[in-house]
């Protein structure tokens, strides 16, 4: 055994005593030197002829350091992404002027794809407040992350610092001021990880949801033999104000908590039509504001038929059917937040 690899091991063993005596409820005041656990666990323990103790030292060493050191082979690469996919992964308008949108991967073309979005829905009918959900969203492209953040910042300020680079918003005229509230939860990674700490830093956010991954760092890469890449936490990110991201969580400011199972299932099906409705096209809201089914020829024709026999009765779409159900609670409590705020800046009349 090379010393990297008997260093790693003895490092594991190490880490895993620590995890058993904190379990225990009574942690040693001091460690032994690695190099002489190592040898003594691997010289006198009796252990079966499949137990490879290079390979538990190695899951041990990595469980423990995690986030701040990950093993991952190319096809989990939080980098890469899909060829030709779009960085707004959903896009919906809620009741009726608070704006979703989804983003799943930051990278280069983030922050366009993203106003485009924004301006294409404000252009239908205005926009009040906006949720953009970062929850499952990862990348490396911090750059991203402050281009995006710059969107919503109406003055110039430092936005996000690594390295020897800093990014400063541009200070827009036309950056987008609606109320804006960002999903995070576990599964938060990377850049999108800190433009959720830059929107909340610069004032432009509320975070709702559970404490993020914890992994808004710059990473060194590094090929081990194997074929896989180990990922190092090399450097903080900073925050324009000069602060460190924490290598920790990022708490939000409203938790939500949610089992993770149920939340990644809410995830892909955060609402939904009641089931009287399927089949037909609906308006998502979050209240009882009814949805108007969209009509094709055939069911035109068949409404025009039942005027015909009967002129006094109504068309069915004139019924207003059920509205749409909002199942996930993080999203929900978004909306409700969005639209009391709402109401608390609308003026009030006169009685």
């Amino acid at each position: 055994m090379n010393v990297v690899l008997k260093n790693t091991a003895a490092a594991a063993l190490a880490a895993a005593a620590a995890l058993a005596a904190s379990a225990a409820g009574s942690p040693p005041e001091s460690w032994p030197p690695f190099d002489e656990l190592f040898n003594l666990v691997r010289t006198n323990l009796a252990r079966p002829a499949d137990l490879d103790l290079n390979a538990a030292a190695a899951r041990g060493f990595l469980r423990e350091l995690h986030p701040l050191v990950r093993l991952e082979s190319p096809a989990t690469d939080p980098g890469t992404s899909a060829a030709g996919q779009s960085p707004v992964t959903r896009l919906h308008r809620f009741d009726p002027a608070i704006a979703y949108l989804r983003l799943e991967r930051l990278g280069a073309e983030s922050a366009a794809e993203l106003d485009a979005s924004l301006q294409r829905l404000d252009g239908e009918a205005p926009i009040q407040g906006i949720v953009l959900d970062l929850r499952y969203a990862n990348g490396r492209d911090f750059a991203a992350a402050a281009s995006i953040a710059d969107l919503f910042c109406d003055r110039p300020v430092a936005l996000l610092a690594w390295g020897d680079r800093q990014v400063r918003s541009t200070g827009r005229t036309n950056a987008w001021r609606q109320s804006l509230v960002v999903l995070v939860n576990r599964r938060t990674t990377g850049a999108a990880e800190a433009l959720a700490a830059v929107l909340r830093q610069t004032d432009a956010a509320l975070l709702i949801g559970s404490p993020t991954a914890g992994q808004a760092a710059v990473y060194r890469e590094r090929a081990l033999p194997t074929g896989q890449k180990i990922w190092i936490a090399a450097e903080a990110l900073r925050l324009g104000e000069g602060r460190s991201i924490p290598l920790a969580s990022l708490d939000p400011d409203i938790i939500v908590q949610v089992d993770p199972k149920l939340e990644s299932a809410l995830y892909e099906e955060s609402y939904a039509a009641p089931a009287a409705l399927s089949g037909r096209t609906t308006v998502l809201s979050s209240t009882n504001r009814p949805a108007r089914a969209r009509l094709n020829e055939a069911e035109l024709d068949r409404q025009r038929q039942i005027v015909a026999d009967d002129p006094g009765a109504e068309a069915e779409s004139d019924a207003p059917p059920p509205p749409a159900i909002i199942r996930d609670p993080v999203l929900a409590r978004a909306i409700d937040l969005l639209k009391a705020l709402e109401i608390v800046r609308s003026p009030r009349k006169n009685p």
